[in-house]
C-alpha cells in the first residue's frame, strides 16, 4: 500500500537523494514507497526512509496550521508545538492530521486530547500497519471526525461511506454523488469541507475525483465496519445501472473486478444481502471474454440465487470459464441451480454460455433446474451454447424438460454449433420439438457437430406440421451429411411443405456430391428458400463456413436466392 503524497513529497524530494541515484545509474528509476517491509524486500534495492527531521516536521506543522514560528513563539506555544511534532514519530501524514486539529483548537488542547484518548481510545488493528506506531495518527483522525461531527455529522458519514472503495482507487465525482445521493453542488460542498480537514485528497486530470490515503481508509473501515456491507449494497442498488461490462456507459462499471469487489462487500453481511440487495437498474451483465475466477463465479451464482438481478435482460458469459471447472463441486452447476433458486429473472431474454468448455454435467445441472422449477427461463429468447463439449446425454438433459412448453417456451434462437452432438442427441432434440418444445423457435444452429443423418427430423416433420413451423434459419454446415441423408430425402421433405417458414438453409462442408447438391438446390428454389454453402468460393474453411452465431459468409451475396 502506497504512503501518502505528503510522504513522497517531503521524503523523496527533500530527504531522499533521488536525482543523485538516477544520475549514478544513468537512467530514470522507478521508486515505490510502501510500509510493508516484506514487499520492499522483494522490490530490489531497499532504501529505508528515516523519520522526518524535527525541524522539518515543525515547519510542516506550522504550514498546515497556517501559522508561523514567530506567531507561536509570541503566544508561548513553541515548546508545545515541538512536543506535538515528537509525538508524530516523523510521519508527515500524522503531522498534517494534528495540524488540522490545531487550526480549530489550541496546540495544548490537542496535546491533552492525545494523552486522554490514548488511554480511552481503542485503536483498531489495521492491515498493513506492520510495526509502525499509528496510535497518535488514529487518535488525531478520530479527533478531527469528532470535532467535525459536532456541527456536521452528515459530512462525516459521507466520508465513512468512501471506505467501501478499493485502495489506490480514484473515485469519479459522479460516482461519489450517486453513493451519497447528493446533487453536484452538495457533493462539492461535502468534498470541500473534507478536503479542508485533510481527510481526503482531490485529483484532477484525465480521471478527476477523490481518493483516500490508505491509513485514513483503513481506519474508516474499522470505524464503520458494521455499516460497510449495507453501503456496498446501497451503492450497487443505486449506482449500478444499464450495463455492467466493457461497453458500460459509466466507466466505473466497465471493470468486472470493481463490480465483484462491491458484490463481495455487500454479501459479507448475509442478513442484509438477503433483504435489500437488488440491482433493479442493471439490464445487461456483459462479462463475455473475461476469464472469471471461481470466486467470481460463486459470487455471480450468489447474486442469481438471491434474486438480486430482477431486471436483467442479457447475461453474457462467453469465454468466462476457459478451464473445465464444472463437476460435482464446480461452479457452473451452482450458476445453473441459482437460476432456479432466484426464480430466474423474469426479464432474462438472452443467455450466452458459449466457449466455456461446458460438458454434459453442465447441461444436466441446467436441465435439473428446468425440471425442478416452474416457468423457469420462460422469457428467454436466445440461448447460446456454441463451442463447448456438450454431447448427446447433455443435450437430452437440456431439451427434454422443455416438452410441452414447460420451460423456455419463448426461445427463438438456439445455438449449438461446435459441440459433440451426434445422431442420438439430434434425435433427442427432434423428439422434444415434436412434443411441443421451442414452438416459436426461429433460428437453430447445429453446425460443426456429427449428426450424420436427418432421419429423425424427416420423420417428425412428416408426422407433425408443428415441428419447427416458425423456424426461418437452420444451420447444418459440417454435420457429416451425405446424399443419402440430406440429398433426395431433404428435397422430398421440402416439397411436402414441411418447415413452412424456412428462409435460409445452410449445408456447407458436408459430404454431398454435385448431384445431391443440385437436388437440394432445386427443391429450395421451388420453395424460395435460400440455400447457403453448396457452392463456396475457394476461401479457407474458417472464413467460408457459416458461424454458429448465424453471421453470413463472404460468398453469400454471390448465391442467388
Amino acid at each position: 500500500m502506497v504512503l501518502s503524497l505528503l510522504l513522497r513529497r517531503y521524503y523523496i524530494e527533500q530527504v531522499f537523494p533521488f536525482k543523485q541515484l538516477c544520475a549514478q545509474r544513468g537512467s530514470l528509476c522507478l521508486l515505490v514507497t510502501t510500509r510493508l517491509r516484506e514487499l520492499a524486500s522483494r522490490a530490489g534495492d531497499v532504501h529505508p526512509l528515516e523519520p522526518l527531521p524535527e525541524a522539518l516536521g515543525l515547519q510542516l506543522l506550522l504550514q498546515y496550521m497556517q501559522s508561523s514560528e514567530r506567531k507561536i513563539k509570541a503566544a508561548g506555544h513553541f515548546e508545545s508545538a515541538s512536543l506535538l511534532v515528537k509525538k508524530c514519530n516523523g510521519l508527515p501524514v500524522m503531522i498534517r492530521s494534528l495540524a488540522t486539529m490545531c487550526r480549530s483548537q489550541s496546540i495544548n488542547y490537542v496535546l491533552a486530547y492525545l494523552e486522554k484518548h490514548k488511554l480511552e481510545h481503542a485503536v483498531p488493528m489495521v492491515d498493513g500497519a506492520e510495526d509502525y506506531d499509528y496510535t497518535n495518527l488514529f487518535i488525531a483522525i478520530e479527533g478531527s471526525l469528532s470535532l467535525l461531527g459536532k456541527n456536521d455529522s452528515t459530512t462525516v458519514r459521507c466520508l465513512e461511506m468512501l471506505a467501501i472503495f478499493p485502495e489506490d482507487k480514484t473515485i469519479p465525482l459522479n460516482v461519489v454523488s450517486c453513493l451519497w445521493d447528493a446533487s453536484a453542488a452538495e457533493t462539492e460542498q461535502y468534498l470541500r469541507t473534507l478536503s479542508d480537514w485533510h481527510l481526503l485528497e482531490r485529483k484532477d486530470g484525465e480521471v478527476s475525483g477523490v481518493y483516500l490515503l490508505d491509513l485514513h481508509r483503513d481506519y474508516l473501515r474499522c470505524r464503520a465496519k458494521h455499516s460497510l456491507a449495507s453501503w456496498h449494497g446501497r451503492f450497487l442498488s443505486t449506482c449500478a445501472q444499464g450495463e455492467i461490462g466493457p461497453n458500460a456507459e459509466d466507466s466505473y462499471w466497465q471493470s468486472e473486478d470493481d463490480f465483484f469487489y462491491h458484490v463481495q462487500g455487500a454479501l459479507s453481511d448475509q442478513t442484509h444481502a438477503s433483504d435489500s440487495l437488488r440491482l433493479h437498474k442493471v439490464a445487461t451483465l456483459n462479462l463475455g471474454g473475461t476469464e472469471l475466477s471461481e470466486q467470481h463465479a460463486r459470487l455471480l451464482a450468489n447474486l442469481l440465487g438471491r434474486g438480486c438481478l430482477p431486471g436483467v435482460e442479457v447475461i453474457d458469459l462467453e469465454g468466462c470459464f476457459p478451464e473445465v471447472i464444472d463437476s460435482e463441486e464446480g461452479c457452473f452447476p451452482e450458476i445453473a441451480s441459482a437460476l432456479h433458486l432466484g426464480g430466474a429473472p423474469s426479464s432474462l431474454r438472452e443467455l450466452n454460455l458459449a466457449s466455456n468448455n461446458l460438458v454434459d454435467a453442465s447441461m444436466i445441472a441446467l436441465g435439473g433446474t428446468l425440471v425442478a422449477g416452474k416457468d423457469v427461463l420462460n422469457s428467454l429468447q436466445k440461448l447460446d451454447l456454441s463451442e463447448n463439449h456438450v454431447s448427446d446425454a447433455g443435450l437430452a438433459a437440456l431439451v427434454l424438460p422443455c416438452m410441452g412448453g414447460r420451460a423456455m417456451r419463448s426461445l427463438a434462437s438456439l445455438l449449438l454449433g461446435k459441440n459433440l452432438i451426434g445422431p442420438t442427441g439430434f434425435a433427442s432434440l427432434v423428439e422434444a420439438l415434436a412434443e411441443g418444445a421451442f414452438r416459436v423457435l426461429k433460428e437453430c444452429f447445429l453446425s460443426d457437430n456429427q449428426l450424420k443423418t436427418l432421419d429423425p427430423l424427416l420423420a417428425a416433420a412428416s408426422g407433425s406440421s408443428t415441428v419447427l413451423q416458425d423456424c426461418q434459419t437452420i444451420d447444418l454446415s459440417n454435420t457429416g451429411l451425405s446424399d443419402d441423408t440430406a440429398g433426395e430425402p431433404l428435397a422430398r421433405m421440402l416439397d411436402t411443405g414441411a418447415l413452412k417458414s424456412l428462409r435460409v438453409l445452410r449445408l456447407g462442408f458436408n459430404e454431398m456430391t454435385e448431384r445431391g447438391k443440385a437436388t437440394v438446390q432445386a427443391a429450395c428454389d421451388r420453395r424460395q428458400v435460400r440455400v447457403e454453402g453448396l457452392r463456396p468460393l475457394p476461401h479457407d474453411r474458417d472464413t467460408a463456413l457459416s458461424s454458429a452465431s448465424g453471421a453470413p459468409t463472404k460468398w453469400d451475396a454471390l448465391i442467388p436466392p
